[in-house]
């Protein structure tokens, strides 16, 4: 006859482990802190461009067109015309132009002009078709 053991099935450990809410521990005792390591969060915000006021516009600009149509959505691959959303970013846009008059750099203020007429124009091309 085999003697049982002493130690409880791992499958125990882990159930008691959920139950209690406590955090797993390591062999080492050391608690495990959940999601990824900080090793990986670090790598991970290095592939992430700084944020900015330009990356800001052109994420707008970007969504405004593909709400022209004339980018094509990347969740699905199609050209979709929404002039609804499309006024929304030109708003939006505007809106940040007027808040921040006179402390935009020469760069930001030029990605913002250049943003609205292209935009604009776009919105007209629009229009035109409906």
């Amino acid at each position: 006859m085999t003697e049982p053991d002493s130690d409880p099935k791992p499958e125990a450990k882990e159930e008691s482990v959920a139950e209690s809410g406590d955090k797993p521990e390591t062999p080492q005792g050391e608690t495990q802190e959940p999601g990824p390591k900080p090793e990986a969060a670090r790598s991970q915000a290095a592939e992430l461009p700084a944020p900015t006021f330009a990356s800001l516009v052109e994420m707008l600009f970007l969504q405004g067109m593909m709400a022209s149509g004339l980018a094509p959505n990347p969740a699905t691959g199609k050209t979709e015309t929404d002039l609804p959303m499309m006024k929304l970013h030109i708003g939006l846009i505007e809106m940040l132009e007027e808040k921040t008059k006179g402390n935009l750099s020469a760069e930001e203020t030029s990605v913002v002009s250049e943003s609205l007429h292209a935009l604009r124009m776009a919105y007209l091309e629009g229009m035109k078709k409906k």
